[in-house]
């Protein structure tokens, strides 16, 4: 029950403004990194209280004016990668940071274009053994494979791709091995199909008592009982996802005098736990 305050905003930099924290980190070697909203990032050592200030953009950077230098200037998720490299989700896109030379630089799908609804105003990732997924405002779910360099990016609402209230995706978790839990803030809570590339949307039907809202979902989180909470702006969802109580189990039959009308009307248990049934081709 013992806290331990740290001030982020003592760090070595012209820019000594107060801001939130707008994500946290921990690496494998337990540093912390948080993301500061419109100030960059800071490395934390915990043991020392050491902290070191990074910027997304250079101040060298032509393409954006002073203001959205700042807008841009923030971390909003973060993977670990290997060889001192870290993968940053901003809404200036996918950046790569190397901790040792600190150099950071982004890998972009295509070159930046003014006055266009971007695909990478990420807020978002969920890294894989080839890449990530990252969630975006307005371009849906982008993947990005770091072994090929090649992005993909697939949007649930197909009419309104350049429409800047659309197709956001605010959060992604694993379901199963080919299936994403996905929120978004115009279709609240899904599924993205990794294989076939299909989104389902819950919800919505204003009919039904006690359903699932159909907008604005902001977070999702799976706890250990597999229940499913989803945060809205109208509070908290908890979803249960109940097992189905019974298993059907066909019996292969090699020879039916009745073709597929057939029955099993006796069964018994041997010493050894083998299941005998009256119809099988067991007995």
């Amino acid at each position: 029950g013992i806290f331990k305050n740290y001030n982020v905003n003592n760090f070595d930099t012209a820019a000594h403004v107060s801001s939130y924290i707008c994500m946290l980190f921990v690496d494998k070697a337990s540093n912390i990194w948080a993301g500061l909203h419109q100030k960059g990032f800071i490395k934390l050592e915990p043991a020392t209280g050491k902290v070191e200030h990074y910027n997304i953009i250079s101040d060298t950077n032509t393409f954006y004016s002073n203001e959205l230098k700042a807008i841009y200037n923030s971390v909003y998720a973060m993977s670990e990668g290997s060889d001192h490299i870290y993968w940053l989700a901003t809404h200036d896109g996918l950046y790569k940071f190397n901790s040792v030379s600190k150099e950071i630089n982004p890998v972009r799908a295509k070159p930046l274009q003014r006055d266009q609804v971007r695909d990478d105003l990420f807020s978002v990732m969920l890294p894989d053994e080839n890449g990530f997924w990252l969630g975006s405002w307005a371009g849906g779910l982008s993947y990005y494979n770091i072994r090929t360099n090649q992005w993909n990016i697939y949007k649930f609402d197909l009419r309104k791709t350049g429409v800047a209230t659309t197709n956001i995706v605010s959060d992604i978790k694993y379901k199963s091995k080919n299936e994403l839990w996905i929120t978004s803030n115009d279709k609240g809570f899904g599924i993205f199909n990794t294989i076939t590339h299909d989104f389902h949307f819950f919800g919505g039907d204003n009919t039904k008592t006690n359903n699932i809202p159909g907008t604005l979902c902001y977070h999702l989180m799976e706890d250990s009982q597999g229940n499913i909470w989803l945060s809205f702006p109208i509070g908290l969802l908890k979803v249960r996802q109940n097992e189905s109580k019974f298993n059907y189990t066909g019996v292969p039959v090699t020879r039916t005098d009745n073709g597929e009308f057939w029955a099993i009307n006796c069964m018994l248990e041997d010493k050894a736990g083998r299941w005998l049934d009256r119809k099988s081709t067991r007995l």
